[in-house]
């Protein structure tokens, strides 16, 4: 697994002066890492380049420069960054602003009693955790993948797609050629 450590990090400084061309790189490599499940959720896979990125401009905005609290900023976003075989992300809440937020937040819990799928042909092969917060439209969400689901995500003659197959929210969203292949590598297998 690839963790960020103090020598990947710049300095807030130079960030700053190359956050333009930084911020398309990482909007290039999250579009191909987002699908949007139904009108209320999107899921965001995560890599080492986009938290990277994430980590590096949560630096810059609050001014972090001190060498302890850098430190421990990224032990914090390691965290977020997905094991070798593994995938992982954030679920989030869409919640237009006119409306109440509790009812929402409720959908996330009740997703983690069934979790999210990835199906092939159809077929639910790997369920990921959700780890809910009650009081944010975030949770974060992980799939522990099988050899035999490597193998399914390498093999383009399946349909792929993420699933949500709870009472109270039932969505897919299939997974493009060019996503597939973007998953496949973050991988790192």
């Amino acid at each position: 697994m690839l963790e960020i450590t103090r020598e990947n990090v710049t300095d807030i400084y130079t960030f700053d002066n190359h956050r333009e061309e930084q911020f398309k790189e990482y909007r290039q490599a999250q579009e191909v890492r987002t699908f949007y499940l139904g009108p209320h959720l999107i899921l965001r896979i995560h890599t080492y380049r986009t938290v990277l990125f994430q980590l590096q401009d949560f630096l810059r905005s609050q001014r972090i420069a001190d060498d302890d609290a850098l430190r421990s900023v990224i032990k914090e976003y390691n965290t977020l960054l997905p094991e070798d075989g593994h995938l992982s992300g954030n679920l989030v809440l869409r919640i237009p602003k006119k409306e109440n937020i509790q009812p929402r937040l409720n959908l996330l819990p009740a997703l983690a009693q069934t979790g999210l799928k990835i199906q092939f042909n159809g077929e639910e092969i790997v369920t990921g955790t959700i780890t809910p917060d009650r009081r944010s439209p975030v949770a974060f969400v992980e799939f522990q993948l099988t050899d035999d689901a490597i193998q399914a995500i390498a093999n383009d003659t399946r349909s792929m797609a993420f699933a949500t197959e709870n009472p109270e929210y039932t969505h897919t969203v299939e997974v493009e050629p060019a996503s597939r292949k973007a998953l496949l590598a973050d991988l790192n297998v």
